[in-house]
């Protein structure tokens, strides 16, 4: 009998050394671990944004969700319904990506559209940490947008520092408003930094 997606999930968190001894952490993998279950095979595309401060391990659950897609979409036999056009997953980097279609270099700015468009699940991490800077956060909306448009049968994980109570001041309100559609998720997690526990 196979796994339900969410078994897979906290094993992956269980070997990359997460514990589960606090309600907060149990009811955050249990959250996302439910986003899991319902949407893995599902032929909708929702979003799922992970916020929460530096280094509470936003990252950390968004590529254990990733690893529990990747294994999944590859025991998927052929002809087995939903069977996605690609079946890869992929991860990008928020400010690298605005650097380089800052840079003006167009090659580099059609890899790494391709590398934000094509996969199947793909995490787009640490978004909004250019809000410091204006132009580069005009930048990196403007690329936001486009790829959430181009993505739009395709599920898409977003990290951010930014709180969900936060989101319309800081973000455009078009980003805000695709990021809540079509039983999309927002997870705000209250866990602190690991690195500073004792």
């Amino acid at each position: 009998m196979s796994k339900k997606p969410s078994e897979l999930f906290r094993k992956r968190l269980n070997a990359l050394g997460w514990e589960y001894h606090t309600p907060k952490v149990a009811s955050l993998v249990a959250e996302v671990g439910g986003w899991l279950d319902s949407h893995i095979n599902s032929v909708d595309s929702p979003y799922l944004t992970i916020c929460g401060s530096a280094g509470c391990g936003k990252t950390t659950i968004a590529d254990a969700v990733l690893w529990t897609f990747d294994w999944h979409l590859s025991r998927i036999e052929v002809g087995d319904p939903p069977l996605p056009h690609s079946r890869s997953c992929g991860r990008v980097y928020g400010p690298d990506h605005v650097a380089v279609e800052w840079s003006g270099f167009p090659d580099d700015k059609r890899h790494r559209e391709r590398q934000r468009n094509n996969p199947y699940l793909l995490i787009y991490d640490d978004f909004g940490s250019e809000a410091s800077d204006n132009k580069k956060m005009a930048v990196a909306e403007s690329m936001f947008l486009r790829m959430l448009e181009n993505r739009r049968n395709k599920k898409t994980i977003v990290t951010t520092n930014i709180r969900p109570e936060q989101m319309e001041k800081e973000f455009d309100g078009r980003i805000v408003s695709r990021l809540i559609r079509n039983n999309s998720k927002i997870i705000n997690t209250s866990l602190g930094d690991y690195a500073l526990k004792p």
